[in-house]
């Protein structure tokens, strides 16, 4: 005690008194008092151990925000959709991070996740779409969070499906065609604009759910199930299946990204727009070609 009381730059009673009071409000012992001395007890090595490892995250936190004067550091999010190409956008502009350390993130959530990340600063950019039916809400949620929304591209709803459906190849679909073939969607804290129009036109027999964009994949590939879709596809992601125009409805998905009215775009926000918008252009020619 009486070194520790040197180490620590204070008295050796009070030292005392400070681990009797840590006792007193943990309700365990500590250490052992005898006539010879003081020994750690059981329980307080198991203390000790739990502390050593606070303390060394604390070191490594003080230590990741004290070196920034040293080291370049940057943070940056992304909430969106589950869009491939918002995914291989942020792949892209991560690729380009050399020599800089940073703390990036991409979060799949549904359109009041994205909202509220961006509203809250969780995330710099979001990326979303809206139809007829949403776009009101949407809107009015933008407003009341004081975000801007940003059009980056106008799609017509389409039919997502593989290429042994037997509707596969076809230059269009009409909604009535789809109703005997299952209908694959994005549960509901997942879901995206695409499912209200279609459950309000059509009432399809079976129902498939998934949570995220890879079981909604092997879904499709995996049955004549069908999904909506806004028809911007990654080649590499979605290679086996196909997005067919729906001839019947007239009513479009605006595909686009929010941020804060409030706040500029940062240098690393401005390069991931870029690159969101080179991959809804190669999708745009891939869809296209198809």
């Amino acid at each position: 005690f009486g070194k520790a009381a040197l180490a620590l730059f204070i008295s050796q009673p009070s030292l005392s008194n400070a681990i009797h009071s840590l006792e007193e409000e943990l309700g365990i012992k500590l250490f052992i008092r005898t006539s010879k001395g003081v020994e750690i007890a059981p329980r307080g090595y198991v203390f000790i151990e739990s502390a050593k490892r606070i303390i060394s995250q604390t070191d490594a936190v003080l230590k990741q925000y004290t070196s920034f004067d040293e080291e370049p550091f940057v943070y940056f999010g992304v909430s969106s959709l589950q869009y491939a190409f918002a995914s291989k956008a942020f792949s892209k502009m991560l690729a380009s991070m050399d020599g800089v350390h940073y703390n990036l993130c991409i979060r799949d959530t549904h359109h009041l996740g994205v909202i509220q990340d961006v509203a809250s600063q969780r995330s710099e950019i979001g990326v979303l779409d809206t139809s007829f039916d949403s776009e009101p809400a949407v809107t009015n949620l933008l407003k009341k969070n004081h975000l801007e929304f940003t059009l980056l591209h106008t799609a017509q709803p389409h039919v997502l499906l593989n290429s042994s459906h037997p509707l596969f190849g076809r230059k269009s679909i009409r909604l009535e065609e789809l109703a005997s073939y299952p209908y694959i969607y994005y549960e509901r804290e997942t879901q995206s604009s695409g499912d209200s129009l279609i459950l309000t036109k059509i009432m399809p027999q079976s129902r498939l759910q998934g949570k995220d964009r890879s079981t909604l994949i092997m879904l499709l590939r995996s049955t004549n199930g069908y999904a909506i879709s806004n028809g911007l596809l990654d080649k590499e992601v979605y290679s086996d299946l196909a997005a067919i125009p729906i001839e019947d409805i007239c009513e479009k998905k605006r595909v686009g990204w929010v941020k804060r009215a409030d706040k500029p775009l940062s240098s690393l926000g401005e390069k991931y727009i870029q690159y969101l918008k080179d991959e809804i252009s190669m999708a745009i020619e891939h869809q296209s070609d198809n």
